[in-house]
């Protein structure tokens, strides 16, 4: 189920696979989301610096510079308003009880597997943003 307000809702994507990004973005802008990228750690500390918080912040366990909980440890250094109005949400391609995916889950606020399908995604994104602080204005 999903409200037709979705447009004010807004996403942001951090993974450094360029194919995923490309595929969780376009999905997620079909469902109706405001979606923001980036592909590196780096563009994504400059975006998140600028313009209104993401509502929900989806970040890659694993990428080339560093991993998720690394970008997150750093993150909330420079930034740390941005976690009391932003959900996070780790993800990889690693079972999400693998020790692999510990650090992750342990800065997030939850953790989905990307082996999913489009309708988990999409089922996880609501589920999420009914948690976030603008949806709790909303109600």
């Amino acid at each position: 189920m999903h409200s037709s307000n979705k447009a004010q809702r807004s996403i942001f994507i951090l993974d450094d696979s360029k194919d995923n990004l490309t595929l969780f973005a376009e999905i997620l802008k079909r469902a109706g989301y405001q979606v923001r990228s980036a592909s590196n750690p780096n563009q994504a500390y400059q975006e998140l610096q600028t313009g209104d918080p993401p509502d929900i912040l989806l970040v890659d366990c694993f990428m080339n510079l560093m991993t998720g909980e690394e970008f997150l440890i750093e993150l909330r250094q420079l930034n740390p308003g941005l976690f009391e109005k932003t959900r996070v949400v780790g993800f990889s391609g690693a079972d999400a009880s693998s020790p692999l995916t510990e650090g992750i889950r342990r800065q997030a606020h939850s953790f989905i597997e990307k082996a999913m399908d489009m309708h988990q995604l999409i089922s996880m994104v609501d589920k999420e943003w009914q948690k976030c602080p603008a949806a709790l204005l909303k109600k």
